[in-house]
């Protein structure tokens, strides 16, 4: 019988691999384990980034309700609906409202609606 070899030295470049690999390992079996959620959060951040993306050119008023009201409902459709939207689907619906809001941007009146609401005062009705 052979008697058990000592393993050869490392190097620091050689450690620093092994331990990328192994954190590499774990994370892609965390996310496995976490796939559910993570693709939630994913679709809850994409929401975010459209509400932000529809409001924020509009920082004092809000944005036109011919063009928020159909966006926001679609940003709100595809978050409930959760897993049945497929990835191609979520793509179509960024791309579609990416689309939008550039269009309303460049070739309509504009995307944000006019000063008159912000004229209301305590009391008025």
């Amino acid at each position: 019988m052979t008697p058990l070899l000592m393993p050869p030295p490392t190097t620091r470049m050689s450690d620093l691999k092994h331990k990328l690999t192994l954190y590499r390992h774990y994370f892609v079996s965390w996310a496995t384990l976490n796939e559910h959620s993570l693709y939630l959060l994913l679709k809850v951040v994409i929401f975010l980034a459209k509400v932000v993306s529809l409001t924020k050119p509009c920082s004092p008023v809000m944005p036109k309700e011919a063009i928020w009201w159909p966006l926001m409902g679609l940003a709100a459709m595809e978050l409930a609906l959760g897993n049945k939207v497929t990835w191609k689907g979520m793509g179509l619906l960024i791309a579609l409202h990416i689309a939008t809001l550039f269009l309303a941007m460049s070739y309509g009146r504009g995307l944000c609606a006019g000063r008159d609401f912000e004229r209301w005062e305590f009391g008025d009705d």
